[in-house]
Order: structure tokens, then C-alpha cells, then sequence
């Protein structure tokens, strides 16, 4: 089994576990890598004008499984690929866009405290500042004892604004759980944007995978596309899944998966 660290569009040969020893193919193994490796670089075609792509500087390359693992768990292909807008144009809005803005600006608004409290926290503010004006008198004069007990009575009645603080939060809690919940609501229904597309492929001999699949279909913020073997493998080593994970704001996702055969990847596993 190969261990290898993705970042960025880049596969290293980087071993998680130093005791992994890459071992050579089996010729069954040797023929179905050739046959994948033609089929995921035919079936990803180039970056087209006004975009670029990570496979230019670091291609589909096959993975070599490690000495003592027989070929029914050979990850054959485990790579990521980025495709980047340079320009990208002024993204489409969603309706909830505006909604989220108006809710979090009445949140804002909701936690900056009212007149009417302020005056109040203003109110105990200068009783905590007569006292201390006293205590430093008292302080001047010589009085130690009489300017300690000031600073405390000071303490005391500063405590009061904190006790007024916690009273106008109290008041809008409710409010505000509301405006949260709709809020996490809204942000389930707004993609994530980003001018890059991450693209996850997995091309493997395992029936089952050493890390759950993702769940196939079409979501918000992803694609999943997962093609598994109906039957038993025709010889140890045969290409049992594919996984194709497309990542990224949905227009410009729907461009980079026009650029990919999604039908050549598919029939690895036929």
C-alpha cells in the first residue's frame, strides 16, 4: 500500500511510514498502471485560455505499492489537481447573500448597547470616579486607611456595569439565538467561492477503501463521482474504484468538468 502527501496539486513520493519499501509490479500490475496512466492523462484535458492548471508542472504519475502488500490493495493512481480562473469575472449572487448581510448587521447593531444603558454605565462611571477622586485626596492627605476603603467602595460600584452589561445581554440572547440559527441556515445555502478547483482522483485495485468514500452526487459545494466493480476482479490487481472529487464555487466547477472524461475514467472499472 502507498502512503503519499497531497498538498497544493502536488504528489510527493514522501513515505507517511518509513518502513515502506516500494516493490515492483506483478506484470498484471505492470500493464493495468500503463493502461491507467493513459487513460487519467487522456481523460484531463489542459487548462483552456484565461485559466490555469497544476498538471503542466505535476502530472498524473502511478503510485508503487509497498514491499508486502499484494497487488488487491494497490492504489494505482492518488493525486490532486487545482484549476485557477486568472481573471475571474464578478461571481453571481445568491438571494441569501442579502439576507445573511441584513441579519448580520441587525446582529451588529442588536450588541452595541442601547442609549438608555449607556446612560446608566455613564451614571456608574462617575460614582466610580468621584470615589477614586476622593481616595487620591485622602491619599495627598495622609490618610491611608480612608483612601484604601475609597478604591474598594470604587470596586464595588464598578461592578455595577458589569451587572448592567449582562442585563441587556440577557434581554437580546433570544434574539440573537434566532438570528444565529437563521444565519447557519443561509450559510448552507451559499456556496463557498474560491478562483480555484481542487480536483481529488483515486484510482484503486481495493474493493473497500482504507478511508470511507465520499458520498457520490452533486452537492453545493462538490462533486462526487464514484464507479465500483459490479463483480469479482479478473486477476489480482485489477482496478476496483475510482473516485473522482471535484471541489469549488459551481460555475466555475461546471468548466473544469467539461474538461474531464468522466466516461474514459469510468471504464477502468469495466
Amino acid at each position: 500500500m502507498v502512503f503519499r502527501i497531497v498538498f497544493a496539486g502536488i504528489l510527493t513520493a514522501a513515505a507517511v511510514f518509513a518502513d515502506c519499501q516500494p516493490r515492483k509490479f506483478t506484470p498484471a500490475e505492470e500493464k493495468t498502471a500503463a493502461r491507467v496512466l493513459e487513460a487519467v492523462r487522456g481523460a484531463f484535458s489542459p487548462a483552456p485560455q484565461g485559466w490555469k492548471d497544476s498538471l503542466a508542472d505535476y502530472p498524473f504519475r502511478v503510485s508503487r505499492p509497498c514491499d508486502g502488500d499484494p497487488p488487491a490493495l494497490t492504489d494505482y493512481v492518488v493525486h490532486t489537481a487545482t484549476y485557477s480562473i486568472l481573471n475571474p469575472p464578478s461571481r453571481r449572487t445568491y438571494p441569501e447573500e442579502n439576507e445573511a448581510k441584513r441579519l448580520r448587521d441587525e446582529r451588529d447593531a442588536l450588541t452595541r448597547l442601547p442609549e438608555a444603558y449607556r446612560q446608566r454605565v455613564n451614571a456608574v462611571q462617575a460614582r466610580v470616579s468621584e470615589k477614586i477622586r476622593a481616595s487620591r485626596a485622602a491619599e495627598r492627605a495622609g490618610n491611608k486607611e480612608e483612601a484604601s476603603n475609597l478604591r474598594r467602595e470604587a470596586d464595588e460600584i464598578d461592578k455595577e456595569i458589569g451587572q448592567i452589561r449582562k442585563e441587556y445581554e440577557e434581554s437580546i440572547a433570544p434574539k440573537l439565538a434566532e438570528i444565529d440559527s437563521r444565519l447557519e441556515q443561509l450559510r448552507k445555502a451559499i456556496p463557498k467561492y474560491d478562483t480555484r478547483v481542487w480536483v481529488r482522483l483515486s484510482v484503486s485495485a481495493r474493493a473497500k477503501p482504507s478511508q470511507p468514500d465520499p458520498e457520490p452526487g452533486k452537492r453545493l459545494n462538490e462533486d462526487v463521482y464514484l464507479w465500483k466493480r459490479a463483480g469479482a476482479p479478473p486477476y489480482a490487481g485489477a482496478v476496483n474504484r475510482v473516485v473522482l472529487h471535484i471541489e469549488g464555487w459551481p460555475d466555475y466547477r461546471e468548466v473544469v468538468t467539461s474538461l474531464i472524461d468522466v466516461k474514459r475514467l469510468a471504464a477502468l472499472v469495466e
